[in-house]
């Protein structure tokens, strides 16, 4: 960072969560801009580090940043890293924090060792069955994450990305294939019949769902879509769709021709129209070219 004298410093910070645990990090530019890039890597959807995961998990307003100390030299600054990870034992193998390592590579780009990237994960398996109230509160942010609106956008951005790429689906057929052993496939099967036995009100519903996706364009390989006319009730046509996300998000998102009605109900009313299952919903009909 720079001074009013715009000298050059480089700064030693900490993050100070709310569960006690802290981290130590150090930033040859704004600590600010540092920290933001941290908050980036935390919003994705599998962070790879502990640090952003534990924001991911614990919301973004969960810690405090402090500058512990600043340096105008670079090599001072690896080992004042290495002096508050111990000073705050923040190495996250005793408990106490979420560094990786004990400071002083200057690479921030640290690669894991496959030993070490297990002990985070046994550790982090150890953390959730410990406080179960931990994948409560994630499913709860992920409510909030995933909202409807976010739902669509994915899956349209899938199917253009399906469409321009039609080899995804090639690679992700043969990924199946070597995933799905005859093994796996029995002992998944054998899962599942006990699951509906035990519940065969789930097994019901199960069915129905299955019965009308299979009709559909989304039961379709995606890599070959079946394309569709929609029409208002009194035969005025409103245009050939592809795919479902998409004349949803036309009715209801570019044109406004619905009010108060969310994407998934929408979807799921229109793909029971061309599964035969209605002759109509909401005003609309649907038919397969």
């Amino acid at each position: 960072m720079t001074d009013e004298l715009n000298e050059i410093y480089y700064s030693v910070y900490m993050f100070n969560f709310i569960n006690e645990k802290k981290y130590i990090g150090i930033t040859t530019y704004n600590p600010e801009k540092r920290k933001r890039e941290h908050l980036s890597c935390s919003r994705k959807l599998k962070p790879q580090y502990i640090l952003h995961k534990a924001i991911k998990l614990y919301g973004e307003k969960s810690f405090e940043m402090t500058i512990l100390e600043k340096t105008k030299n670079k090599d001072e600054l690896k080992l004042l890293e290495k002096k508050y990870i111990k000073e705050y034992n923040t190495y996250f193998e005793n408990g106490n924090g979420y560094n990786m390592t004990y400071g002083g590579e200057g690479n921030f780009g640290y690669k894991f060792t496959e030993e070490m990237k297990l002990k985070m994960s046994q550790k982090r398996k150890e953390l959730i069955k410990n406080n179960p109230e931990i994948i409560k509160k994630w499913k709860e942010s992920m409510k909030n994450f995933w909202t409807e609106d976010k739902k669509l956008s994915m899956s349209i951005l899938k199917i253009e990305q399906i469409k321009n790429n039609p080899e995804i689906i090639e690679k992700w057929k043969e990924s199946m294939k070597n995933y799905w052993t005859e093994d796996k496939k029995e002992k998944q099967s054998l899962l599942k019949k006990e699951q509906f036995n035990k519940n065969p009100e789930l097994a019901k519903e199960i069915s129905e769902i299955q019965k009308i996706r299979g009709n559909t364009l989304e039961g379709k390989i995606r890599g070959n879509p079946k394309p569709f006319n929609v029409y208002t009730l009194n035969g005025e046509h409103i245009g050939m769709f592809d795919y479902v996300p998409f004349v949803v998000n036309y009715i209801l998102n570019e044109q406004k021709l619905l009010n108060n009605i969310t994407e998934k109900t929408l979807g799921n009313s229109i793909r029971r129209v061309l599964s035969g299952k209605r002759n109509n919903t909401h005003g609309f009909s649907f038919k397969y070219i």
